[in-house]
């Protein structure tokens, strides 16, 4: 097996990350950071439709929804194996999984906020011009805002599936993955939660 296929894209996200802390590139980081947002957010401030599709694909059903759906790309691993590496495929989706969650865990829920303390404001904390989603739909629970937004466990479990997918089933379901990466990160992009 090779594993430096595997390491490669967390080292890269490590990289980011610590490029991010570094003071003279922070400065960097905080204006792309800005701009994204200032882009995105501009995507819902006067269409009734946007803000509702937004609103809902940011919400915790939705979470459910993208979970059955990064589910299906292993299970289509799984079906789309030989008959002798079926166990193996089954074996590969549970560690993936585990390992997902595992991540998520230690380094969101213990590593971040015990040790590295990265407390960040989410864009509609800081910026009080930008447009909150949660004050144009009020039918469901809209999650605009967040005291602690980095790392975002979405975009860690986003990069983590991305780079598994890549591994395990090639290139052209990775690009796949990636894209729906990008769909699965937008709700809380658009919605100021978190930042780029």
């Amino acid at each position: 097996m090779n594993y430096k296929k595997l390491l490669i894209p967390p080292l890269l996200v490590l990289l980011i990350y610590v490029s991010w802390f570094n003071p003279l590139t922070r400065i960097w980081w905080d204006a792309i950071d800005l701009k994204t947002f200032t882009f995105l957010n501009s995507w819902v401030h006067h269409s009734a439709f946007w803000q509702n599709f937004w609103a809902f694909t940011g919400h915790r059903i939705m979470d459910w929804i993208h979970d059955l759906l990064m589910f299906l790309f292993f299970f289509i691993n799984i079906l789309c194996a030989a008959t002798a590496f079926k166990k193996r495929k089954v074996a590969e989706m549970i560690f993936s999984v585990l390992f997902i969650a595992l991540v998520i865990c230690m380094v969101n829920g213990i590593l971040f906020p015990e040790f590295i303390h990265a407390h960040r404001k989410s864009p509609t904390m800081v910026d009080k011009s930008a447009f909150r989603l949660s004050s144009a739909v009020d039918w469901i629970k809209v999650k605009d805002h967040s005291r602690k937004s980095f790392p975002g466990d979405h975009a860690t479990t986003a990069t983590l599936f991305t780079c598994l997918i890549f591994y395990l089933m090639g290139k052209r379901a990775g690009f796949i993955a990636i894209l729906y990466a990008i769909f699965f990160c937008l709700p809380r992009l658009v919605a100021g939660a978190h930042w780029l």
